[in-house]
């Protein structure tokens, strides 16, 4: 299970619908990002994520993996949402 997972995860929640993105630094620790403070995702060649306060995060991962977990990330924030 990964760790933002088990930091914002309910019991009904399954693990794919986890509440924030969990990535890994160049050193190999994970880090655990609000995919709501992310203004950008670069590869040059290292993947850069910028917040939107000005700092910059260098992941492992690539910008696609990046990108699929800030969408899952939205997609689990409306299926939060009630069905009015």
């Amino acid at each position: 299970m990964a760790i933002g997972c088990q930091l914002q995860r309910s019991a009904s929640r399954s693990e794919s619908e986890c509440l924030v993105i969990t990535v890994t630094r160049l050193n190999g620790k994970p880090i655990v990002v609000n995919a709501e403070l992310v203004r950008s995702v670069e590869e040059n060649p290292d993947t850069t994520i910028t917040l939107i306060n000005g700092d910059h995060i260098i992941v492992q991962e690539p910008m696609a993996v990046v990108v699929d977990k800030a969408i899952e990330y939205g997609r689990s924030l409306r299926r939060m949402l009630p069905l009015d």
